[in-house]
């Protein structure tokens, strides 16, 4: 069984052809995963990912049985013919349970019209116990903005928090976003697919989608009876933790169209070593589950979904400075004022949060060529801040209770018509409403609050044989009610924002090597209640912010072009250059000297708005060297002005590159897919700040190693996945520009992670 998850064979000159295509289910072309497509006379196949995609690699040519196979059915096959490099489409009557027949079709990429990077597969696997910003990094044009060791945010050309959408299983992720201190409330374990949407993302999505998009999609359940699952067990040295995550899902039997799945994840570390010394009070806890329950039929389905995020962070301690004197010490220092030993304590300072999400949905078939998609959810989240030291009064010391919390909670709810008659034009329509409160006890960083959002929006594609284009507009309305105690009463401010936001896009197809993509859209973004009011201590930041009540809307003009060529079925380099001109960009600026509040020293960040362009690029590169051998590599640049001041803006990634060699062995002793690589990664220094003082000057470039290898071990008829990794390989001493905590530490040194990922496949 170990070839349904894909294996390698010896091949020579003649058997280096690639067949690749989709499976997809006949009644409403919807992708099917987990068919294993087998070639019998070779010995060799592939299993359909998320997207119903396969590809089966060093091919010779002549006529083969095609075995198509599904949990619960039985398999058919069909005969093909290979003289080259082939695509074929498979269709499959899923929806009543049986293979009595498939259909064979050419089969013709769509043209994509917009910038796509996508993680899933084996790729998304090695990424498996690592936060989501962590394992979006990986795509090009996608870096992270972190705060100490244990919070991650996904930053996507240069741009992150409110710029940045993260979908969570078709929802959009509401939550604390304010700053750069929240990481996204996502568990990766539950995602089989992690896409980036650049470019065009605010006209579906939401006007404020100014970066992208990022889309967190989990497998579809079970489509046939029966019982199956999977286990993934990470373990990690550095922090001594690891995590464990297990699925499990059930469709019945005689009641066909419902299924069900459990999942649940836990993790746990302490402190994290640098090369030369522990972050104290580093170490984190998580645990997280969700169900799912689905009704499906031909022409109408039903889904329910529920999900908890609980993490603990604790707040590395040396951040959290008594006075000026300290302060100063801390800044110029090479060791932090405080070091410890390694723990598994989480004192103060530190968070709690909890992320609670349900979500109903649907879609009823209007006709062979529409269909309406339905959604409502509920997210509510708490977050409770503890500062580093006790309160002064004994009794309330004893209570351990924090010193701020805020509760948020969230309703949303859409509703989208969707057509694909069979012509050259698709598209769809929707409408969406969403509502939000928030509310905080303790000490003041934003007011309390409730915001209305409400949007229209259409989208049209039309496709030819080469060519393709798509247009799209939505409207959009907002007001924000702001409560603010003055001690003598609650004022009321109010808010109104408004706009339309557009997109044009298009694809050429030139041959089979050559594809461009253009993309021009508008969007715009009305500032957030913190970026107005925030004034005091940012938790999770160690920083102290302030708020403009005078900020205005924000908006922006982007264009992206991309040039991908194929000279070959393993080998592929994609170039996209992008540009985004800003009206009243809004962005944290750094001034001295550092607050002194009863809480500590802390460096002090003013919110300003100004005039922008940001300039920036991607490439990426993969080849196959010989039968054994592939090399890749990426590397992004972004450039970025204040044109206002005629100054650049802080915040702003560095110039990146990375290069990586593997190896693909042949299969061996129970092993197949058996590879091992080499990645290295430089990071320039940041030399394009404001002229505006900083704290600490930005950091020296660095340069970083990792290795990893890994495959499919098959013992007794069970496959598992295995791979074996070492992150900052050389034990390197850095700092990152894009960690605010880079004033007071280095990075975590070196990391050995262990992967375990084995699937269960029941009756």
């Amino acid at each position: 069984m170990a070839w349904l998850l894909g294996s390698s064979i010896q091949t020579h000159a003649q058997c280096n052809y690639t067949i690749t295509g989709r499976v997809t289910d006949k009644a409403d072309g919807t992708p099917l995963e987990f068919v294993a497509v087998y070639l019998v006379e070779m010995q060799t196949g592939a299993m359909s990912d998320s997207t119903g995609k396969y590809t089966i690699e060093k091919v010779c040519k002549g006529t083969y049985s095609v075995r198509l196979s599904h949990i619960g059915c039985e398999p058919v096959e069909k005969k093909i013919t290979v003289t080259g490099n082939t695509t074929i489409n498979f269709t499959l009557p899923h929806s009543a349970n049986l293979l009595e027949s498939v259909d064979i079709t050419s089969y013709k990429e769509p043209e994509k019209l917009v910038l796509m990077p996508e993680l899933s597969g084996a790729a998304l696997d090695k990424t498996r116990g690592s936060t989501l910003a962590g394992a979006l990094s990986n795509l090009p044009g996608v870096t992270m903005l972190k705060t100490g060791s244990t919070i991650e945010k996904p930053v996507v050309h240069g741009l992150y928090g409110n710029r940045v959408l993260i979908f969570n299983n078709g929802v959009r992720l509401e939550s604390q976003q304010w700053g750069s201190e929240h990481a996204p409330e996502v568990d990766p374990f539950t995602a089989t697919k992690l896409t980036v949407i650049t470019g065009a993302g605010s006209v579906r999505y939401g006007s404020d989608a100014i970066a992208g998009v990022i889309l967190a999609d989990p497998a579809p359940i079970r489509d046939s009876s029966g019982t199956g699952g999977q286990l993934d067990l990470v373990g990690f040295t550095n922090g001594r933790g690891g995590a464990v995550s297990g699925m499990a899902e059930h469709r019945f039997k005689q009641l066909m169209p419902l299924a069900v799945r459990l999942q649940g994840t836990f993790k746990r570390s302490g402190n994290i070593t640098t090369p030369d010394y522990y972050l104290k009070n580093t170490g984190m806890k998580e645990y997280d589950f969700s169900w799912a329950a689905t009704w499906t039929k031909k022409t109408y389905g039903f889904e329910l979904w529920y999900s908890q995020f609980n993490p603990d962070l604790a707040i590395f301690s040396a951040s959290h400075i008594g006075n000026l004197t300290d302060f100063d010490n801390a800044i110029h220092s090479d060791v932090p004022l405080e070091t410890s030993g390694f723990s598994y304590t989480i004192a103060r300072p530190y968070q709690h949060s909890e992320h609670e999400f349900f979500r109903a949905g649907g879609f009823i078939s209007t006709g062979k060529s529409g269909k309406i998609n339905f959604s409502y959810s509920r997210q509510y989240d708490l977050r409770q801040e503890y500062d580093k030291d006790l309160p002064l009064n004994d009794s309330l010391a004893a209570l351990n209770l924090p010193e701020l919390s805020f509760e948020i909670t969230s309703h949303i709810a859409d509703v989208v018509w969707s057509h694909q008659d069979g012509s050259a034009f698709s598209g769809q329509a929707g409408i969406s409403g969403q509502w939000q409160g928030n509310t905080f006890e303790g000490r003041f960083f934003i007011p309390s609050y409730i915001a209305r959002t409400g949007a229209l929006f259409a989208t049209e594609r039309w496709s030819g044989e080469n060519t393709s284009a798509e247009a799209g507009i939505r409207y959009e309305l907002k007001d924000v009610d702001v409560y603010i105690n003055t001690g003598e009463e609650i004022r009321n401010d109010s808010y109104k924002y408004g706009g339309l936001s557009g997109t044009l896009g298009g694809s050429h197809r030139f041959n089979e090597q050559w594809e461009l993509l253009l993309n021009l859209s508008t969007a715009w973004r009305a500032p957030t209640v913190n970026e107005l009011y925030a004034d005091g201590l940012h938790h999770g930041a160690a920083a102290v912010e302030k708020g403009d009540i005078t900020l205005k809307e924000e908006s922006a003009i982007n264009s992206s072009i991309g040039l991908t060529f194929k000279p070959g079925a393993a080998s592929e380099i994609g170039l996209s250059l992008y540009s985004s001109f800003f009206s009243g960009f809004i962005y944290l600026q750094p001034e001295l000297p550092p607050s002194v509040i009863i809480q500590g020293t802390f460096p002090t960040f003013f919110y300003r708005q100004g005039d922008a362009r940001l300039i920036g690029g991607d490439v990426h590169a993969t080849t196959k060297l010989s039968q054994h051998v592939y090399v890749n590599g990426k590397a992004s640049f972004l450039y970025a002005r204040n044109t206002e001041t005629d100054d650049y803006l802080p915040g702003i990634p560095p110039g990146r590159a990375e290069g990586g060699l593997e190896y693909h062995f042949k299969d061996i002793y129970g092993w197949t897919n058996l590879k091992a690589g080499f990645t290295a990664s430089y990071i320039s220094r940041q030399t394009h700040v404001p002229s505006e003082a900083d704290y600490a000057p930005p950091p020296p470039d660095y340069l970083l190693g990792s290795i990893e290898a890994g495959g499919l071990l098959t013992i007794n008829k069970q496959t598992v996945s295995v791979s074996l990794s070492v992150d900052n390989v050389f034990n390197t001493a850095y700092r990152d520009y894009m960690n605010r905590y880079r004033y007071f530490a280095d990075e975590a040194g070196r990391n050995v992670v262990l992967r375990l990922k084995i699937p269960i496949n029941g009756q």
